[in-house]
């Protein structure tokens, strides 16, 4: 248990740097004058593209209906497809699945931690 701990405290302080190094990084480009106007720049850029998606998009509007519906079918399909292989992995059965091409593929599983309340 100990050796877990130290890991994940020296992963805490790893990414405490990372954050003070970003930050100072961030605070720099926000005293460069010449970033100020490439931002600038680039806002008004992003705004005249957005204005063209917004146009294509009324276009495509039963397009992009479908393809909202075929997200959500590909994301209900994966976590029926997590969760039968995780069953067959209980159950001792061997885990893996073959595509169209007939390439296998075996599941990859991992842990992550979360705060407790």
């Amino acid at each position: 248990m100990a050796q877990l701990q130290d890991i994940f405290s020296r992963l805490e302080d790893t990414k405490r740097q990372q954050r003070e190094i970003r930050k100072a990084y961030r605070e720099a480009l926000a005293q460069s004058p010449s970033y100020q106007q490439q931002l600038t720049e680039w806002q008004t850029a992003r705004d005249k593209k957005r204005t063209i998606e917004q146009a294509v998009k009324s276009e495509f509007s039963s397009e992009l209906e479908k393809l909202d519906r075929l997200a959500l079918e590909i994301k209900s399909n994966t976590e029926v497809l997590s969760d039968a292989a995780l069953n067959q992995l209980v159950k001792g059965e061997k885990v893996r699945v073959i595509d169209t091409n007939l390439v296998e593929y075996e599941p990859v599983f991992s842990v992550r931690f979360k705060k407790i309340k």
